[in-house]
This record gives C-alpha cells, sequence and structure tokens, in this order.
C-alpha cells in the first residue's frame, strides 16, 4: 500500500520538478545509479544464463566448474570456474539447442586482457569501449563498478553523518543552555582535527577498507550539518506554533518529530546533494593519493592515476605519433620498465651506451655497475647495508686530465687518471669509456 502524501509534501514536488535541470540531473543520477546496482548483469565474465543440455544454470548466483559443461583449462584441470565466453563460441560452433547469454561487456573489472599486439594500456575498439588500461583490464567495466563502490560510498557517508548531525544539532538548538555550551565547544575543538593526517596514521597500521573509511570520514562530516540544525532549531521553537504546542501540553518527544524537524529540513534538503558530490571526490582523493580503497578495487582516484601517470602516457604517445622520447632520470626502476636504449653519463661525459637488457644484465663501466649494486634488491636484510660509491663528484668548472671516474673507481691505475678513455665498443652494440672495462655477468 502507497502512503498518501499530505499537500505541502505534494506541492514541494511539484515545486522541484518545475525545475527542470535540478529535476533531470536526478533522474540521470538515479538511472545510472540502478545501471551500477546491476554492474553483475552489464559487465562481468560470467554468464547471466547458461542453457547445457535441457538445464538452466544462472552463473552469477552459483559457482559452476568446467566438469559441468565439458570443458577443461589449458593444464588439464576442470574444478576451475567454467569459461563463459569459450563456451558460448562452443555452443555456437555446435549449432544445438545449447546456448549462453552473456553481458554486453564481456569483462569484469578484475580480468586482463593480453589478446592485443601491443602491451597495455591499448585504445578503445569494439571488443573494449572505453579501452583497457595499464594492466590491461577493462575500463569501462572498472568505471562502472568504480561508480557503483563510489555512489554506496556517498549515500552510506551522507545518511550516516547527516542523521548523526541532525540529531546533535536538533539538541543543541532545542536543549540549549550549558549542554549547548558544552558540546559546542567539543565541536569546534573536534573540527581541528586534521583528517587526512589521521587517515595516514590509520591508514599505517590498519589496511584501509569499505568500512574502515566509512567511520574515519563520519567521524568528521556530522559536524557541519550540526550549525545548521541548530540555528533552525533556535529560531523554529520560537515560533507561534512551537509555543501553541507546548501551551497544549505536547511533550518535547513531540514538539521536536512532529513540529520542529519538519520546518527545519530545508538546510538537509538544500545540502545532500552537494554532500554526495564532496563524499565521492573525497573517496576518488584518497584512492589517488594512495589511502583509499585497496588494490585492485575498481576506483576512480586508482583510474585517475593511470591517466596520469607520465609513463603510460609516454607509451601511448609514442605509439600514436611514431617519434622517439629521450628520457632523463635518475631512477633505474623507470629505465628498466620504459627505455630500450639507455645513455650513462656521469660528471658531463657518456661512459657507457647500450640497450636496456645489455645494461642490467653486463654493464661494463664500474661507475654503472655501482649504480646497479646500490639498488635494494629482495633477500637483503637491514645489516646487510647499501653499497655505495665513495668519493665525490669532481668539479665541472676544473676537471680532472684523465677519466672522471678515477678518484671513485676501485680499478683505477694509473692510466686512468692521465689520459681520458674513449668511448669505444665493448662487445656489439654496447660502448664504454673505459680503460678496463669490466666483465658481462
Amino acid at each position: 500500500m502507497i502512503p498518501r502524501l499530505d499537500p505541502i509534501t505534494r506541492l514541494r514536488l511539484r515545486r522541484f520538478r518545475r525545475i527542470r535541470r535540478g529535476y533531470v540531473s536526478f533522474l540521470i543520477l538515479l538511472g545510472l545509479t540502478v545501471l551500477s546496482l546491476l554492474s553483475n548483469y552489464v559487465a562481468n565474465r560470467r554468464a547471466i544464463v547458461v542453457h547445457y543440455q535441457g538445464e538452466y544454470f544462472f552463473p552469477t548466483f552459483r559457482f559452476h566448474d568446467m566438469a559441468t559443461f565439458g570443458q577443461q583449462d589449458e593444464y588439464g584441470f576442470d574444478d576451475v570456474e567454467a569459461d563463459y565466453a569459450a563456451l558460448r563460441a562452443r555452443f555456437q560452433e555446435a549449432g544445438g539447442g545449447d546456448w549462453v547469454w552473456m553481458p554486453v561487456v564481456p569483462f569484469d573489472p578484475y580480468e586482463p586482457d593480453f589478446s592485443y599486439e601491443d602491451p597495455p594500456p591499448n585504445p578503445p575498439d569494439s571488443r573494449h569501449w572505453f579501452g583497457t588500461d595499464s594492466q590491461g583490464r577493462d575500463v569501462f567495466a572498472r568505471l562502472l563498478y568504480g561508480f557503483r563502490i563510489s555512489i554506496l560510498f556517498a549515500v552510506a557517508l551522507v545518511f550516516t553523518s547527516q542523521a548523526a548531525g541532525t540529531a546533535i544539532g536538533a539538541l543543541q538548538g532545542f536543549v540549549g543552555g550549558r549542554f549547548d555550551i558544552l558540546s559546542q565547544r567539543f565541536i569546534e575543538i573536534w573540527s581541528t582535527l586534521p583528517f587526512l593526517y589521521v587517515v595516514i596514521l590509520l591508514a599505517t597500521f590498519f589496511k584501509p577498507s569499505f568500512g574502515l573509511l566509512l567511520v574515519i570520514m563520519a567521524l568528521f562530516e556530522w559536524i557541519r550539518m550540526t550549525y545548521y540544525m541548530r540555528t533552525e532549531v533556535y529560531r523554529e521553537k520560537t515560533r507561534d506554533y512551537c509555543l501553541a504546542a507546548r501551551s497544549f501540553g505536547a511533550s518535547r518527544r513531540r514538539l521536536i518529530f512532529r513540529h520542529l524537524l519538519p520546518n527545519c529540513l530545508t538546510p538537509l534538503v538544500t545540502i545532500t546533494p552537494f554532500a554526495l558530490v564532496g563524499a565521492i571526490s573525497a573517496l576518488t582523493a584518497l584512492d589517488y593519493l594512495g589511502y583509499g580503497l585497496p588494490a585492485p578495487t575498481p576506483s576512480w582516484g586508482e583510474m585517475i592515476d593511470q591517466a596520469l601517470d607520465s609513463q603510460n602516457l609516454m607509451k601511448q604517445l609514442q605509439r600514436e605519433l611514431g617519434t622517439a622520447i629521450l628520457l632523463i632520470t635518475h631512477d633505474m626502476g623507470v629505465v628498466a620498465e620504459t627505455c630500450d636504449e639507455v645513455v650513462v653519463m656521469y660528471a658531463g661525459k657518456v661512459v657507457e651506451r647500450c640497450g636496456v637488457i645489455e645494461l642490467f644484465e653486463g654493464s661494463r663501466h664500474p661507475y654503472t655497475r655501482g649504480l646497479l649494486d646500490s639498488i635494494l634488491r629482495p633477500g637483503r636484510t637491514r645489516g646487510d647495508g647499501v653499497p655505495t660509491i665513495e668519493g665525490v663528484v669532481p668539479s665541472l668548472l676544473d676537471p680532472p686530465p684523465g677519466c672522471r671516474f678515477a678518484d671513485r673507481c676501485p680499478r683505477a691505475e694509473e692510466l686512468c687518471r692521465r689520459q681520458d678513455p674513449p668511448l669505444e665498443p665493448v662487445a656489439d652494440g654496447h660502448l664504454a669509456a673505459c680503460h678496463y672495462p669490466l666483465e658481462a655477468v
């Protein structure tokens, strides 16, 4: 049975519908929210319905292994989850009465797709509408699932914080006196706590999760609503209708819930849309900074981080424009992941030049070898220490006559201090400026 609305509420709804932009925006947001709640049926590698040998299966509700449909993986196992894309191709090829109904986007937000010739990220096409990210995952699926997480988080946060703020603010305005003064001083002190520092501190000791982030943000978001509700209740409780109700013996509960709150909800209704946007933005910002939901959770912040990733952007521009990129860096990890050819310089001179694989597998100059040895590697303990290159870089205003690395090189001889070594081949496609080059590892 649908409850009947009072005339004032119906009038307010009619006024809201007349505001076309607000009403249409509300319908769009509502439609996107409903769509995100149905994400499992829009973007998923699991089939919606499978008809096999006269039976119906619903994989989104129940796990089915490969043995159920007569499949085996590449290693011969049949107890893993069925491959529904391959199953649909098999049914279509057989042409019988079996069929598979897949979602519109047959990829979930966690599944990588490395079927392209180029490494990810890949541009949009008919297979992936919005392309793939740096891990080969479907961007549309991650965008849709990320919106579902964001909107559910925002609704839960706004409901919790607005309810707490409304209750506390209403009590402050209605009770007044010492309770109002003491609670207001507490709110002022609590509002000075740095929210981001609290999140960083807690993320150090606890693994961030949906519930933990919701609790942390709710502890700070309720404060703003108390200011508005306190002021509204202070004003409304002095109105004639409230004084008349009190003179007729209305209880405090009836005064608050029947008379005051219904007439004090204007700030709540006004602020709620902005609070939703703020909650989504806050979660996105935390995910972008690395203090939000843990990987590989679909997250708008993590997607923005990938979109702004300079390495991915450089690779994409290089493929699209067919150009070379000159990268100057001291980060050997970036060199290993990004570069094809490496030129190592010391004190303004080139000391080694080779391919990136040759550099890491067989550097020949002592300076390059010292740089690679200083990289932290798995298996090292704190007591092992980090190898360093002793000495200081020579002055470029008055460089030494010989090799500029001679005073810091453990292999240096008198020839190194007297004569500057030329850059010459030490292997096929490998140049080094050293009188006594190292052997390849």
